[in-house]
């Protein structure tokens, strides 16, 4: 049986849309989940102090029942036979976005247009150079959405952080929606580094977005809206 969202099933399970890789599929709210992380405290040069930060290697681990048409069904099947990366969307489960490869896919039943199957999927973590410092292009559609899965996890960023990974990312997901490129009338550089420029353009973002107070700091609401704008440009 498929089911729609908002329903609930025959054990009172609510149902959701899920994308992986844009196809659509429901599926139960009882995903096994598994983050696969280590915990450390780590000194961060900041007001804040120190902070727990999630050491992992091997990422999250997610497996679940799920419900589609049944012409995705082959394409679920060559993903998992290749290895490809696929990218996990769900509003109503924003904790599992990000992207993964598919570890086991089994199908259970076919019923007249739709496929009821099992799928354990894996967190990609595999390094990506573009979270490094670089003078690179503006971001492509696929590098945002990368950039944006691992900013995520990034804290609040001022000029005080030395995090270059993520002020690299913040730069260049700002470049992507059209800030953080020219600053005195010179093109900005992606650097890695919360500089006055970093600031200024913070500030120029938070303004057109009505983001309060205006600090030029990259705290939670401030990112939030960065990964919106990001996620709804075409």
């Amino acid at each position: 049986m498929v089911y729609t969202v908002g329903q609930k099933d025959g054990a009172g399970k609510a149902i959701f849309y899920m994308y992986i890789d844009g196809m659509a599929v429901t599926v139960e709210d009882d995903v096994d989940f598994d983050p696969q992380i280590n915990t450390d405290v780590v000194d961060f040069i900041n007001s804040e102090g120190s902070y727990v930060t999630n050491l992992g290697s091997k990422g999250r681990s997610l497996k679940f029942n799920l419900y589609g048409e049944v012409d995705d069904a082959p394409t679920f099947q060559q993903l998992h036979k290749t290895r490809k990366t696929v990218i996990l969307t769900c509003e109503s489960l924003l904790d599992y976005n990000g992207m993964y490869v598919i570890q086991s896919f089994q199908v259970k039943e076919s019923v007249n247009n739709y496929f009821s199957a099992s799928i354990e999927l894996q967190e990609h973590t595999e390094v990506n150079v573009i979270t490094q410092p670089s003078n690179s292009a503006i971001p492509s559609k696929t590098q945002a959405q990368q950039l944006s899965a691992q900013f995520k996890k990034c804290g609040t960023l001022t000029k005080k952080s030395t995090n270059k990974t993520c002020i690299t990312q913040a730069q260049k997901l700002l470049q992507y929606v059209s800030f953080y490129l020219k600053y005195k009338n010179k093109k900005l550089k992606i650097t890695g580094k919360y500089d006055k420029a970093m600031v200024y353009e913070v500030k120029r973002f938070q303004k057109k977005y009505k983001l309060k107070p205006i600090t030029g700091n990259i705290n939670t609401i401030t990112k939030n809206k960065l990964l919106s704008v990001v996620a709804k440009k075409k």
